[in-house]
């Protein structure tokens, strides 16, 4: 579990041998070796965000950030930059934008990469995403499914963990279980609207709901949906592999 980096906003100052990797063995060297970019610079960012991992600069608001926009065929056509959590636009970059070390992965208040499962459920249906053996289900006829491969938590959320995050496709609902020892600050961001970053969409869940699942020893469990919203992002959790999911409450 980590905490957002902090760098001061500075100017970029390089000296040309940090462009070259250190390589020992010359005759193993491809093209795409030739040059590299220094962490935090614009190059660095750029290569980041055109792989689909958003990034932000030190001095902009914790919830802004650079997406890249896709076509119907999955090609780059653009990058855009998310404002306040829940709209985008295009970016109008500028030359501080391009000279300043400041780039940063863009620091959402909880993300992690999934790699993605699922169970069968009592109902003849299916659960989708991650749910670890602390899950609500596991006590039933589920077992765990996917896991949880790398997890940030931002400053002041005061989560600990995530014990489950799944589509529950009975119901169209997304569940999102949460550790903590403090009960009061959770209580306060199920009461804000949540967006959930993947893949360089933005899905808007809404306030979330806690009745009928609740609290329990192993944490607290909040319900997002049923909106069109939370249907295309179990959509999302019904596929396979690894997916990188970045949260904002606002």
């Amino acid at each position: 579990m980590s905490e957002v980096n902090t760098l001061a906003s500075k100017v970029c100052s390089f000296k040309p041998e940090q462009f070259h990797p250190v390589v020992t063995n010359t005759t193993a060297m491809t093209l795409e070796d030739v040059f590299v970019a220094p962490m935090y610079s614009f190059a660095w960012a750029m290569n980041q965000v055109l792989r689909g991992i958003p990034v932000s600069r030190n001095i902009w608001p914790v919830d802004t950030y650079l997406i890249p926009k896709y076509d119907d065929q999955k090609n780059i056509i653009d990058i855009l930059q998310v404002i306040r959590g829940n709209t985008t636009e295009p970016w109008a970059i500028s030359l501080p934008d391009m000279l300043h070390c400041d780039w940063e992965p863009s620091r959402f208040m909880l993300s992690f990469d999934v790699k993605l499962g699922n169970s069968a459920t009592d109902d003849d249906s299916h659960d989708w995403g991650y749910m670890s053996d602390k899950g609500d289900f596991v006590d039933g006829n589920e077992h765990p499914f996917g896991s949880l491969v790398k997890l940030t938590i931002g400053k002041d959320t005061n989560i600990e963990n995530v014990l489950m995050f799944c589509y529950r496709e009975s119901s169209e609902y997304i569940l999102l279980k949460l550790s903590t020892t403090n009960v009061d600050s959770i209580k306060a961001l199920i009461k804000k609207n949540l967006t959930v970053t993947v893949d360089s969409n933005l899905y808007n869940l809404g306030v979330g709901l806690y009745e009928g699942y609740g609290y329990s020893a192993d944490g607290i469990t909040i319900m997002y949906g049923s909106t069109d919203d939370s249907i295309n992002l179990g959509k999302v959790l019904m596929q396979q592999g690894t997916k990188y999911f970045g949260f904002n409450w606002e």
